[in-house]
């Protein structure tokens, strides 16, 4: 029998799900959405130390759904990095672009040792 604990259920992204969800992540609007994520856990911890310390059980329950808010948090943060990261990783290498190609630069001049140079 199936022991129910080891059952991770997992979601196959498609690349253009993938590339959206990245180009979202570079999104000023993303750190806003960041900041509200993190905000929400805290108020669980604040909570938690907000709770008088004779009321135990309820001290050892807040501190699970701290513990519980903070990890479910980082899977979060732990998914959407492994999406970023495996969207980086899987584009193609760009060739090198030559930025000085097409640039006038004049004629060269020649320094006191007689070698070539763009400074006179």
């Amino acid at each position: 029998m199936e022991n129910k604990s080891e059952f991770l259920p997992e979601i196959e992204l498609e690349p253009e799900e993938i590339a959206s969800l990245v180009s979202t992540m570079a999104t000023p609007g993303f750190d806003v959405l960041r900041k509200i994520l993190r905000s929400s856990v805290d108020r669980f911890a604040m909570n938690l130390i907000n709770t008088d310390n004779v009321e135990e059980e309820k001290v050892l329950e807040r501190h699970r759904m701290a513990r519980m808010a903070t990890i479910f948090l980082g899977e979060i943060y732990n998914r959407l990095n492994e999406y970023k990261l495996h969207y980086i990783y899987s584009q193609p290498n760009p060739k090198p672009i030559d930025s000085g190609a097409g640039l006038d630069l004049g004629e060269f001049a020649t320094d006191e040792n007689g070698e070539e140079t763009l400074f006179s």
